[in-house]
């Protein structure tokens, strides 16, 4: 790389400062004086770089047709142009792009300005999908050239402008062109020659347009661009040879036997597809990172019109969600249900009428990208196929949507007056509970993949109808699964115990697959961003009751976007515009880690992890970190055995590896209700719930545990199931007989584990004897309300304790 740096005769002070970046930043650029470029040989450098600020138009020079012919022969003759601020004007100038700018102006603002690209672009590797690269201060005047009313017709438009924490989709200030040499035009923010928090990104954001200049080949990130062109339009595929023909098959009445009906409407979800279901509607299907459907509605069609659904009731259950209804003398019952982790959502009706009737599902499509404010994408193509008998809607770069029934339709209808509006009618002949299935599948592509998303699509969709008492069996063993491997406490308080199994059950479902971003946990589906600082709550109580493949994704994709200065996002959108700032949350980051490590004995995530967790402290000295941080430091330090910061840590007092923070916590008050929609409300009921009844820690690599229940005064009974410590699943039974009150341990795992028992009662207690497995122990203690003594037990340890409670 050999860098052509064009200096003016009388260079501002931002081009010195610009100069002086690039100078020493690559080593390899060089002044060339603009007035003397008829005497330099260009063709020693393999890009040129012309930052130009001193105002909106250009010098004098480039209207001579010989500079215009050097700098064009030069970019058709395979070298590369990077044009920032005014000089992105030159690509008028020299006709590559016929539309002018028509925002020019010097701004005064006072929030962080930056880019945001489609789903990703080489020029922001390192960086994010969105990222500020100025911050201005007072009275500072920045220069700015965008296309605001008017879009570029040659140029491709790789970002828009980030201003504070909004996205001006009509902003368009970031460009490339592409012949036999690349052009890269930066309309603004880019700035050397004052003071800005966020250089480090603006550093890497200019380092990396000069290296993707220079190589291209180099990035195999994805390249993708803003469209503004809108383009719907009908079309027909070929799309099957044969006909899919399945018969209406019923679900069954298999169920987990828990449901709710307070509530105005419920989010059905899986890992990739998630809706909002109402009395009225089936709305927001969202396949993250694109909400598809605004609304799905159900009619019945007689002589006068369209009737509507009446006297609905809703019931939503962890594996499903159930609508009763009439429309004119007709009965439903709707069971719907998705697969767990693919992209499928199946209504399945049970129909009962004593006459034929014509059904119709109206579809309200209005792709959006989920992001704060939402993105409407109106780019997409769509159609009928009949061997098929589906609407398939699709975007062959993003993605691919079939709805529909293995039922051939009577008649389809689209209306594309604003939105695509769908209706697809079906006639269903008079009987008692006739079985009916329709379908919605999507699949989103990741940028710049060779998938292909309609076939993969299709697929999905023919299984969905051929077989959608599997789709419906995996998602019942998804959560009878949950039941079976992940903690639940089991007391005579009927109500308390559903409500846990509730929310046992639906924590694990907030975690979404994104093709464009990861795996992670999100905090809520009403929202189109994401809450880190409510998530790693989400993520506490996932650790609790054992769900450690959810909090191990999640925190290793928030570490993938720690960014330059060693800062964890405090917020992000499904989109992939991330937001920091918020100092305190990378200490919440840090205990997390440290406390799924304790928990798994994970060595793999440890020696990822762990290189991310020192980035954080290149700039900050270790004496100032807090002690519980400390701790957390010193577990991966000692684990993998990194000798320097063994020795930096070692004076603050830290514990042993082993050392549980146990017994200690604050009892955070979430209130008796929980927010089915809500994962940070449903993982505070659980919380709660624990914090009252089941206190306890992990340590994996000492094997040892500290455990203390609650037990009530006039309970009989108190199980705790399925107590996680790395592999190994720990079942407690709680008895209470006379003055006797036994607790049986019991586990199926070979390794020997310490136990910290901590007994707890509602008052005083007066001990009489403690027996383990029948045989009188004296090392233990009371104190007020607690017994407190230690035991090993490897399969199955009985204690038994005599007195008064």
């Amino acid at each position: 790389m050999k860098i052509a740096f064009l200096f003016d005769p009388e260079p501002t002070y931002e081009q010195i400062q610009a100069y002086k970046w690039v100078r020493a930043r690559t080593g390899c650029a060089f002044k060339v004086e603009i007035d003397e470029i008829f005497r330099t040989n260009l063709y020693d450098f393999n890009i040129i770089w012309w930052h130009y600020d001193k105002n909106f138009t250009l010098p004098e020079i480039v209207k001579d047709e010989n500079f215009r012919a050097i700098l064009l022969d030069f970019l058709k003759n395979g070298g590369n142009l990077l044009l920032t601020l005014s000089a992105v004007k030159f690509l008028n100038e020299i006709q590559i792009e016929p539309v002018e700018p028509d925002f020019e102006g010097f701004e005064i603002d006072f929030n962080p300005r930056g880019f945001v690209s489609f789903f990703g672009h080489p020029i922001f590797r390192k960086l994010q999908n969105g990222v500020n690269v100025y911050l201005p201060r007072y009275g500072d005047k920045f220069l700015t050239v965008a296309y605001v009313k008017q879009t570029p017709e040659k140029l491709k438009v790789i970002a828009v402008e980030k201003i504070g924490d909004e996205i001006k989709l009509e902003k368009k200030i970031l460009f490339e062109y592409e012949d036999n040499g690349r052009v890269i035009g930066i309309g603004g923010n880019v700035y050397f020659s004052v003071e800005n928090k966020f250089f480090y990104n603006l550093d890497r954001f200019v380092l990396n347009s000069l290296l993707y200049l220079n190589n291209p080949k180099k990035f195999p990130e994805p390249r993708t661009y803003w469209s503004f062109h809108t383009k719907v339009e009908h079309v027909n595929l070929k799309l099957e040879d044969k006909a899919l023909r399945s018969a209406q098959k019923k679900i069954g009445e298999r169920g987990t036997g828990i449901s709710l009906e307070e509530g105005d409407a419920f989010f059905i979800q899986g890992r990739g597809i998630y809706a909002r279901v109402s009395k009225s509607e089936i709305g927001q299907v969202s396949i993250p990172p694109f909400r598809f459907i605004e609304y799905l509605k159900i009619y019945v069609r007689d002589g006068l019109g369209f009737l509507a659904p009446q006297n609905v009731r809703v019931v939503f259950k962890p594996e499903s969600v159930l609508r009763e209804f009439e429309i004119g003398g007709v009965k439903f019952k709707e069971n719907i249900f998705t697969h767990p982790k693919k992209p499928i959502l199946i209504l399945n009706f049970l129909m009962t009428s004593e006459v034929d009737f014509e059904i119709c599902f109206e579809l309200k499509i209005s792709p959006k990208i989920l992001n704060s404010p939402i993105i409407p994408f109106k780019n997409f193509s769509f159609g009928y196929e009949e061997k098929l008998k589906s609407v398939y809607v699709f975007n062959d770069s993003y993605f691919s949507l079939f709805c529909g029934s293995s039922r051939k339709p009577e008649l389809v209808e689209f209306e594309t007056e604003e939105d695509l509006i769908i209706k697809i009618f079906y006639k269903i002949f008079a009987g008692v509970e006739k079985a009916f299935n329709f379908a919605i599948v999507g699949e989103v592509k990741q940028p710049f993949s060779s998938e292909d998303v309609i076939n993969v699509a299709k697929w999905n969709y023919k299984f969905a109808l051929m077989f959608p008492h599997k789709v419906f069996k995996e998602s019942f063993k998804f959560v009878k699964d949950r039941f079976r491997k992940h903690l639940l406490i089991l007391t005579p308080n009927e109500k308390l115990n559903e409500n846990f199994k509730f929310s046992v059950a639906l924590v694990p479902k907030f975690i979404k697959s994104v093709k464009t971003l990861g795996d992670f946990a999100i905090d809520e589906l009403n929202k189109f961003d994401v809450d880190l600082k409510k998530v790693f709550k989400v993520l506490s109580v996932m650790l609790k009751i054992g769900e450690y493949d959810g909090v191990r994704d999640t925190l290793e994709f928030v570490g993938r976007y720690i960014n330059l200065s060693g800062e964890i996002p405090s917020r992000f959108s499904l989109f992939g515009v991330f937001e920091y700032g918020d100092e305190k949350l990378k200490w919440d980051y840090i205990k997390i880690c440290a406390d799924y490590l304790r928990c798994s004995k994970d060595k793999l995530f440890a020696k990822f992890t762990w290189r991310r967790l020192k980035r954080m402290f290149k700039n900050y000295e270790v004496e100032k970190i807090e002690g519980d941080i400390v701790n957390s430091l010193f577990l991966f330090a000692k684990i993998l055995k990194d000798e320097e910061w063994i020795e930096k840590l070692s004076g603050f007092g830290v514990g042993d590896v082993g050392n549980l923070d146990i017994g200690r916590r604050q009892e955070v008050n979430f209130g008796n209700c929980f927010d089915v929609n809500s994962a940070f409300s449903v993982s505070g009921f659980i919380d709660v719930v624990l914090s009252k009844y089941c206190v306890f820690d992990v340590d994996s690599f000492a094997k040892k545990i500290y455990f203390s229940p609650f037990v009530k005064n006039g309970w009989g009974f108190l199980e705790i199931r399925n107590l996680r410590i790395q592999n190994m699943s720990i079942n407690v039974f709680v008895k209470r007989e006379d003055n006797w009150i036994s607790f049986l341990f019991e586990k199926r795992s070979l390794p020997e584990v310490k136990v910290i028992f901590e007994p707890r009662f509602e008052g005083n207690v007066l001990v009489e004897k403690v027996m383990i497995d029948d045989k009188s122990v004296q090392g233990f203690r009371v104190e007020g309300n607690k017994i407190m003594l230690e035991f090993p037990f490897r399969f199955k340890r009985e204690v038994k304790i005599l007195g008064v409670f």
